[in-house]
């Protein structure tokens, strides 16, 4: 499975890496764009067959409300599955995940930490 979305406000794309599938925003992400991107990727991640989501938020410019909602609501959707989602970003972004408390939920990977997927 390849999703790739074009915004003038950003893109997200989504391709499967082993038994992972990746989940990859790039750009200054609006929160009209979020609230398009965050329908696609839902329904695509309702019934996946792999173990493990990855975020990749390294080339993302700004985080949004709506960008925690896709985070909090796949995890809603696959947390019952016993499936993990990891977060890759970079500083700024990483720090913004944890003051939500979402380090609770998922995994954070700063930009320069070795992942092992």
């Amino acid at each position: 499975m390849i999703m790739k979305t074009d915004s003038a406000a950003g893109e997200a794309f989504m391709y499967e890496v082993g038994e992972a599938l990746y989940i990859q925003l790039k750009g200054r992400i609006t929160p009209k764009a979020a609230e398009s991107f965050m329908l696609e990727i839902i329904e695509k991640t309702t019934n996946i067959t792999q173990d493990l989501v990855v975020f990749d938020f390294r080339e993302i410019q700004g985080m949004n409300s709506q960008i925690l909602g896709i985070i909090v609501r796949v995890w809603q959707s696959i947390q019952s599955q016993d499936k993990k989602i990891r977060i890759l970003a970079r500083p700024h972004v990483a720090e913004l995940l944890r003051l939500s408390r979402l380090d609770e939920i998922v995994e954070i990977y700063l930009l320069n930490e070795r992942v092992n997927l």
